[in-house]
């Protein structure tokens, strides 16, 4: 049974995604395959995980980027695994200051009104890490805690979109910075969310994202439409479309997502990759003749980038020794 705590004490498996980088995926597959976590559950079987359980993914985490095999980890105690990461000299303590106390910190601001502050201490923090470094360890840990926040009526709506305001700031100005070459693989890609969907940050986040890897990337943004989506995509030569959905037609979106994706699908190329994102996303299977991806953590993104580009160059190898 469930002990008898304030909500907040407990998060989703969504909300630990957010908090640690680490997909729900992995987190659901170190729970299931090695007994990893043991979170608590609601009565209709949601998963709930504690402050000590966060703790925990992101010791797995380090430690799993170091090197070691998650099945020789998964089931030691957090404080083997605190020592097994000092010793590896690992810094976990600047990694939980920048995302426990630091975002604690800054969420105190914005339920204070201290907008000034905000802005400077956000700003100083991004300006300290490279762009994806960022977006992991900065950008998604405080839109993690907004959503908490937002949820629990600790901040209203009003302060939601100051600071989501404040934020779309950081994303340009990481923007800004000087970019690596844009690759010579042909590796393009547009970015957009369907005629309805005004929710930007997620395909700003992913823009920021092939702008650091030096990707030639597009940013259409929110309430695009199909049409013009499709002819923008064929003019500008893309080999991926980026789809963000956040809302449903009930939501406010135009059409059904469905519809939004026949028409694509059926006006590019199908050497064009369709990769999507976004709520709207998460329980729907598209059948598609075309390279077609899910991500449910932009963190992922970068991976895929990387594998697409190294595949691009293969074929194009294989092209001259022919």
């Amino acid at each position: 049974m469930m002990p008898n705590m304030n909500k907040m004490d407990y998060y989703s498996l969504r909300q630990v995604a957010n908090l640690t980088g680490l997909s729900e995926f992995t987190l659901r597959g170190w729970e299931g395959r090695y007994n990893a976590f043991e979170p608590s559950r609601t009565h209709t079987g949601r998963r709930l995980y504690s402050q000590n359980d966060i703790r925990r993914a992101f010791l797995l985490r380090e430690l799993t980027e170091l090197g070691h095999r998650i099945g020789d980890i998964a089931q030691q105690s957090n404080t083997l695994l605190k020592k097994k990461l000092d010793s590896s000299g690992s810094q976990y303590q600047e990694l939980t200051a920048k995302t426990s106390k630091g975002i604690e910190a800054l969420m105190k601001l914005t339920v204070f009104h201290e907008w000034d502050k905000l802005k400077q201490e956000i700003s100083t923090l991004v300006r300290k890490q490279k762009p994806l470094l960022a977006i992991e360890r900065i950008i998604l840990p405080i839109l993690g805690q907004l959503g908490m926040f937002v949820a629990s009526r600790k901040i209203s709506i009003a302060q939601e979109h100051i600071l989501s305001a404040l934020i779309k700031g950081q994303l340009y100005a990481l923007l800004s910075r000087p970019r690596k070459p844009v690759a010579q693989q042909k590796f393009s890609v547009v970015l957009a969310s369907p005629e309805g969907d005004f929710h930007d940050i997620g395909l700003l986040i992913a823009h920021v994202i092939f702008n650091s890897l030096g990707v030639r990337s597009l940013f259409m943004g929110p309430n695009t439409p199909k049409s013009e989506l499709c002819e923008t995509a064929l003019r500008f030569g893309a080999t991926h479309v980026l789809l963000a959905s956040t809302v449903s037609r009930s939501q406010g979106a135009r059409e059904e997502i469905y519809s939004y994706i026949h028409h694509v699908d059926q006006n590019l190329p199908k050497t064009v990759a369709l990769w999507v994102g976004g709520r709207n996303f998460e329980k729907l299977s598209f059948n598609l003749s075309r390279d077609f991806k899910y991500f449910d953590n932009l963190l992922n993104l970068p991976n895929s980038v990387r594998g697409s580009v190294k595949k691009a160059r293969c074929q194009q190898n294989m092209k001259f020794q022919r």
